[in-house]
């Protein structure tokens, strides 16, 4: 999937060039992380990157793929930079969000996956948000669930008190099915769905993963409708649902989901998990 990926992206690069990445909060664990490098009073370009830390215990990173997203009201993506070994490409064309891949036989080393120059008002301070498709270790086997992703520029305590809704999470360790937490997202399945099984009519099945979920309350909210009452598995990690052909808006009207990404997010009582994107092509 990866490779077809790479085929088909707009910029491929295989150069070095690496730049450094700084910071990140993974408390000494192996992960992916957002960074900003500052820029000076008055400049209109910001230089983001995604940057990878591995271990020693961990099989090296042979593949992955990810989207970072941006706010399009105040930033335009200039360019991508090149990074270090491997084949790496970059999708610009899609306002707001930059999608990106890579793949090396001999594994990516610790440092930049993504670089990318933005250009923004001047004393605009940014907000990134970070979504990790696939981590593939050398091996061909997913490393993304030992992988602490951090998914947001900025990250901070207050991020959470103003309801900032983050992708992509880890799910901290669960204490019980019926626990007040807000609920988390981390995973779609399928993440793509095929526009002809909706232009014929049926219902493709979705599997949400994340924790939080509540044993039967759960609230699905997609394309501006919502699917009440969904059940979860027992210990609340998993939930399924029908992706229609066409979505009730009320007043017996129906909305037809077209080709393009639809953010996907769940409600349990008055707290909203971070969203997915759920690609339909």
């Amino acid at each position: 999937m990866i490779l077809a990926l790479l085929a088909l992206l707009l910029q491929v690069h295989a150069a070095p060039g690496d730049h450094s990445c700084i910071g990140g909060n993974l408390d000494g664990r192996p992960g992916i992380y957002l960074t900003v490098t500052p820029r000076p009073a008055g400049d209109t370009l910001i230089r983001a990157a995604v940057c990878y830390a591995g271990n020693a215990t961990l099989p090296a990173l042979g593949s992955y793929h990810g989207r970072l997203f941006y706010d399009a009201t105040q930033m335009t993506a200039v360019r991508a930079e090149e990074s270090a070994a491997g084949v790496q490409a970059e999708n610009l064309a899609k306002r707001g969000v930059v999608d990106f891949a890579g793949a090396s036989a001999s594994g990516f080393g610790n440092g930049q996956l993504l670089g990318v120059l933005l250009r923004a008002p001047r004393g605009y301070e940014p907000t990134l948000r970070l979504e990790m498709i696939e981590a593939n270790a050398v091996t061909r086997a997913s490393i993304l669930p030992q992988l602490k992703i951090v998914d947001a520029f900025p990250r901070s305590v207050s991020d959470f008190t103003k309801g900032t809704l983050l992708s992509s999470a880890s799910c901290p360790v669960k204490s019980s099915a019926a626990m007040s937490q807000r609920p988390m997202l981390t995973r779609l399945v399928p993440a793509v769905v095929p526009m002809d099984s909706l232009t014929r009519g049926g219902a493709v099945t979705i599997d949400v993963e994340g924790c939080g979920f509540d044993r039967e309350r759960n609230i699905v909210r997609m394309l501006g409708a919502v699917v009440a009452e969904v059940p979860s598995n027992a210990d609340g990690t998993k939930i399924r649902f029908a992706f229609p052909a066409q979505l009730p808006m009320g007043g017996g009207a129906a909305l037809k989901p077209g080709p393009g990404s639809h953010a996907i997010s769940v409600s349990v009582g008055a707290l909203t998990s971070n969203s997915l994107t759920l690609e339909v092509r």
